[in-house]
């Protein structure tokens, strides 16, 4: 793996995954074809999510992290709402219709569970935008300008 995650199109083209299982799930596609390959990407977008996650943790360091943390948190809701969706409908996709796909995805929505109250912590815990961004007093900013 590249020592370097650019985090922000990887968590696009994440969100672009979900987006288009969850319009496969509103299609009256034949599931022959595509329920393995969207079984398939569902595990895919959790696994990525995870090592996205994990390497977001890490990387105290990375100068958009709460940003990055707040567009994983938001694609993590989406796929967690398509897992529940694929579970809990009749959807052609539905567990109802394929009861094997139950444990499969019922396990993949734990884990998106799970990241998600990880991430929600994460983004608790961070300090309030208020203490970035508080005022400057007039020795600092003689200091900044130079002026004596």
């Amino acid at each position: 793996m590249n020592k370097y995650l650019n985090y922000e199109d990887n968590i696009f083209i994440l969100n672009t995954r979900v987006r288009m299982i969850q319009d496969l799930l509103s299609l009256d596609a034949d599931s022959g074809i595509f329920l393995d390959k969207t079984l398939e990407d569902c595990e895919f977008i959790g696994k990525s999510a995870q090592i996205l996650l994990d390497s977001l943790i890490n990387n105290k360091q990375l100068i958009e992290r709460d940003e990055q943390m707040h567009n994983l948190y938001e694609m993590e809701v989406r796929f967690s709402n398509v897992l529940f969706s694929m579970i809990h409908s009749n959807a052609s996709f539905s567990a109802k219709s394929f009861p094997e796909t139950g444990a499969p995805l019922t396990a993949m929505s734990e884990s998106s569970a799970q990241r998600i109250a990880l991430i929600d912590g994460i983004i608790k815990e961070q300090p309030s935008s208020s203490a970035e961004n508080r005022a400057v007093s007039q020795d600092e900013l003689s200091a900044l300008l130079g002026s004596d």
